[in-house]
């Protein structure tokens, strides 16, 4: 057994270590915690910026729209009830649609730095638990 493991599997002050051979790669060097975190400020301002530019898009697209019912619920005044409804419905649906795409940005970048990020393992041999659940 290697230096400073128990018997137990365990190091020092409980700490659980996987102890080499049971499926999990000894010699993937730790990874540099300053490329890491450089690594990760870029990837995120990239998936900010795709979802900041793809909502400017989507307002854009949709700004006419919006203008002429907004204009039509101003014409009518008064009783311009269903006029403000429709505006209304659209500038939700407007920002319920940015709000998936900003999502889906952010859950994309996420995935790009996980991906990027991940050493380059082989699978375990052996899928199973290295001790047992219950004695």
């Amino acid at each position: 057994m290697p230096a400073g493991y128990r018997s137990d599997g365990r190091v020092g002050g409980g700490a659980r270590h996987w102890a080499p051979g049971l499926g999990y790669p000894s010699s993937v060097p730790e990874p540099d915690p300053d490329r890491l975190f450089t690594t990760g400020l870029a990837m995120g301002a990239a998936s900010i910026f795709r979802a900041g530019s793809g909502c400017v898009a989507l307002w854009t697209e949709r700004a006419s729209s919006l203008a002429r019912l907004g204009a039509e619920a101003r014409e009518q005044g008064e009783d311009s009830g269903p006029a403000w409804a429709q505006l209304r419905d659209e500038l939700i649906a407007v920002a319920r649609e940015s709000s998936e795409l900003a999502v889906r940005e952010l859950q994309r970048g996420l995935e790009d730095l996980d991906d990027f990020t991940r050493p380059e393992e082989d699978p375990s041999p052996d899928p199973t638990r290295p001790y047992r659940a219950k004695p």
